[in-house]
């Protein structure tokens, strides 16, 4: 038996602007739609350029008088809890926004909205240990502490808009510096949630805002002197234009962008148990993921069979409503990206490349998309990004060659190497250019695996790096008295 939960009957986009929440005044050309349906909800919106004038003064001067970085880390730390305790009360209304607007599957995005609940209280916990430290130096006492720079413009994508927006929200307000969080214009309604979630919790006015908007937005809080430091996740072209508006005031930046990610097998792994961790990373997110497997790089006499294992698993997989109990990949999330990403499979076939779908896709308009697996010489040198359900294979001859083509292309977010040795699969994963590297897993670092775990964004993957101190001091300028 499947159960289906119910679409909301009413959205709203929300702006938070110094303590005062209001809807965002002007359209946008994009309309959200429901993901399942291909129907149209609302049009986009984005707040007015006076309302952004007046979320950066706030910001400033919430940073400025001191309200919230000059708390005590125990009295942070209770807003913090109150932040986090609000949220959970919303996490299923959260992740019913998400759903709607990413296309993920409802099971997921509820897992990802009560985990992302949680985070500010554990930051709040964490902080004090990472931004201070004392000792004895040679001629005397040490102190080295980390201050906030001063406000913090975020910028979330819209395929996890809750997890990131909360993610980098709370590192930030754990840091001691004020927020603006503005959301992908596609993804704009669990926002609207988290802001309220703010003010029921009783941070200070002017410490956690949300702005709406697309380009000029994003624009105005990137060029603005008073924002300390941007974090950002998305798109390349718009990680790039964000850098260039801020480039004449030299703040911290923090950019996660793309990724075309290698799964480098190697000639003792196990090909069954790495399709079927391929085909289920294929399928987390509905393969909207920047560092999901993008290139599958094989030996040349491996690729026939785990391709073919490829797309057995993914023959099988229900292609369904997100809110359909029984779905295991919902739809893309909306009719932009889903035409994006068929151009891309034309343009593979163009290059003699083969392409094989997978799966039965439901009747009706949904932005649905049967998974594709590529094969063929047509795959050979491709290294861009594939955002979705999508896979090319490619056969090696030696691990030299392995390298040379997982290395190809600007990209270095993550990797992934299959291999039933852990020394192998190290002396190969040490030559892969990316941040993160996964032996015979491929899974989203949702957790590092220590709290001083970092992974850097190599190349055209950004700038900045993840893990959970690297994150918080992130926002924070380091001082040193002595």
């Amino acid at each position: 038996m499947t159960t289906t939960a119910p679409r909301p009957t009413t959205v709203r986009t929300e702006q938070l602007v110094a303590g005062v929440v209001s809807e965002a005044s002007e359209e946008l050309d994009n309309w959200h739609t429901n993901s399942d349906t291909g129907e149209r909800l609302d049009r986009a919106r984005a707040s007015s350029r006076e309302s952004v004038e007046a979320a950066l003064a706030a910001a400033d001067d919430a940073h400025r008088d001191g309200r919230w970085q000059h708390l005590s880390s125990t009295e942070r730390g209770q807003h913090l809890q109150a932040f986090s305790e609000e949220l959970t009360k919303v996490a299923d209304a959260l992740a019913l926004a998400d759903s709607l607007d990413s296309g993920v599957l409802l099971s997921t995005t509820r897992q990802l909205c009560a985990m992302s609940a949680a985070m500010p209280a554990g930051l709040g916990q964490l902080s004090p240990s990472v931004l201070a430290s004392d000792a004895e130096g040679v001629s005397g006492p040490v102190a080295q502490r980390w201050l906030p720079w001063g406000p913090a413009a975020v910028f979330a994508p819209w395929n996890a808009p809750t997890t990131t927006a909360v993610g980098k929200a709370a590192f930030a307000l754990a840091a001691g510096a004020p927020v603006i969080l503005k959301p992908s214009e596609w993804s704009q309604h669990s926002a609207s949630l988290i802001g309220r979630a703010a003010i029921a919790a009783g941070l200070p006015d002017g410490v956690l805002q949300v702005v709406h908007g697309g380009a000029a937005v994003g624009q105005q809080l990137a060029a603005d002197p008073r924002v300390a430091a941007i974090s950002y996740t998305g798109g390349g072209g718009g990680g790039r234009a964000v850098a260039a508006a801020s480039a004449a005031h030299l703040r911290p930046l923090d950019l996660e962008l793309s990724g075309s990610n290698p799964v480098v097998v190697l000639p003792d792994a196990d090909l069954e148990a790495a399709a079927a961790e391929i085909a289920s990373a294929m399928l987390f997110l509905n393969g909207q993921w920047c560092a999901g497997p993008t290139r599958i790089i094989a030996p040349q006499g491996a690729v026939d069979e785990l391709s073919n294992a490829v797309l057995q698993r993914l023959a099988a997989t229900r292609i369904g409503p997100s809110t359909d109990s029984a779905s295991q990949l919902g739809p893309l999330a909306h009719p932009r990206h889903q035409a994006a990403l068929e151009r891309q499979l034309i343009e593979l076939a163009a290059r003699g490349a083969i392409v094989h779908r997978a799966g039965e896709v439901p009747d009706g308009s949904g932005h649905f998309f049967a998974p594709a697996v590529v094969t063929g010489t047509g795959t050979d040198g491709v290294a861009d990004e594939i955002f979705g359900p999508a896979i090319t294979f490619q056969g090696y001859g030696d691990l030299d060659d392995a390298v040379r083509r997982a290395n190809l292309g600007s990209f270095g977010l993550s990797a992934y190497v299959f291999s039933a040795e852990w020394e192998s699969a190290l002396a190969v994963g040490q030559r892969l250019r990316a941040g993160i590297v996964g032996v015979n897993k491929i899974q989203p670092l949702l957790a590092p695996p220590t709290p001083d775990a970092v992974a850097s964004m190599w190349g055209g993957s950004g700038l900045g790096a993840i893990g959970m101190a690297e994150s918080l001091r992130f926002f924070t300028g380091a001082r040193l008295i002595y």
